[in-house]
């Protein structure tokens, strides 16, 4: 009579590095059909809707983004549990102060980073991204403004990365969940500065929601980070040079002070944002790089993207 001898860490690991590909794989065609959709809903709002009428076309934008994201993100959560299941896949960890702490220094470390990019790409204008700037004095437009390119961004894009995407890649460890749902975010974003800043803003949102467990966190983040730049995009139409230039250093310097505070404050209380936990993971981080980097879809989604940032 053989006997067989299984290798059960070997199983393991042959299972674990199934279901972590299997995970960027259908985050990643996620991110395909959102791409796909965009661009879809680009066409279809040139083609219908006249660029002169504000209002109408920020409100094509606002149930487009709604769209595009949380159709595809939702119908990719049911492959693996469901959004319920992967929302729920970080415990509540800290309090309502600390997650407060955490908002200041990740909004004020968003402005920094915001703030220097711009720099780079004054000395490498080729870094720039041309997104569309609107401006109106009408309160109403301000505030359709305000809900299109601020609130529901922040919303729908957090619940998608930071939730439910998060969730699922999360099987790989919480810097694997982080680094990778980080890519897939930029990914998405026009130019290659807004890229650059995509990637960095998404690992800080996914730094605070493992951090505090709580999604609400990298919501308001989100939300005050866009409109920041909503606010300094209007103070440019409004103000001189000088004042404007006034407004944005003594934003930034505020912000980089605050975030500074709030960094120490969560430091002398031993709030680690940046140390991830293995989850468990048995996958080395070679095989982490190979299963992500070079999964198909993952491969597929980044030269799309990188033909509609040429063309």
């Amino acid at each position: 009579m053989a006997i067989r001898v299984v290798n059960i860490n070997e199983n393991s690991t042959a299972v674990q590095e199934k279901a972590v590909r299997r995970s960027v794989t259908y985050v990643s065609f996620a991110c395909i059909i959102i791409l796909a959709m965009q661009m879809g809903a680009g066409v279809l709002i040139d083609g219908i809707v006249d660029r002169n009428d504000t209002i109408l076309l920020l409100l094509f934008l606002m149930i487009s983004s709604v769209l595009t994201i949380l159709i595809p993100t939702f119908v990719c959560s049911q492959q693996q549990g469901g959004w319920r299941k992967n929302m729920r896949k970080y415990k509540h960890r800290y309090n309502h102060l600390a997650c407060t702490l955490m908002v200041i220094w990740g909004f004020g470390l968003c402005v920094v980073l915001n703030f220097l990019i711009g720099l780079l790409c004054q000395i490498m204008p080729w870094l720039g991204s041309h997104e569309a700037a609107y401006f109106s004095s009408d309160p109403m437009t301000v505030l359709l403004i305000f809900l299109t390119m601020a609130v529901v961004p922040a919303v729908c894009e957090e619940v998608a990365f930071r939730g439910i995407f998060c969730g699922m890649l999360v099987r790989g460890g919480e810097g694997f969940a982080a680094a990778v749902s980080s890519l897939l975010f930029a990914l998405l974003h026009s130019g290659f500065s807004g890229m650059l800043f995509a990637f960095l803003a998404g690992m800080i949102f996914a730094s605070v929601r493992k951090t505090s467990g709580r999604l609400l966190p990298c919501i308001i983040i989100h939300f005050l980070n866009n409109a920041f730049s909503v606010s300094a995009s209007m103070a440019y139409h409004i103000f001189s040079l000088d004042t404007y230039n006034t407004f944005l250093y003594t934003a930034v310097g505020i912000s980089a002070l605050m975030m500074l505070i709030a960094a120490l404050i969560l430091a002398i209380g031993k709030v680690h944002l940046f140390r991830y936990r293995r989850r468990a993971c048995v996958l080395d981080t070679a095989t982490k790089i190979t299963v992500s980097v070079g999964n198909p879809s993952l491969i597929l989604l980044m030269l799309l993207a990188v033909i509609q940032k040429i063309f």
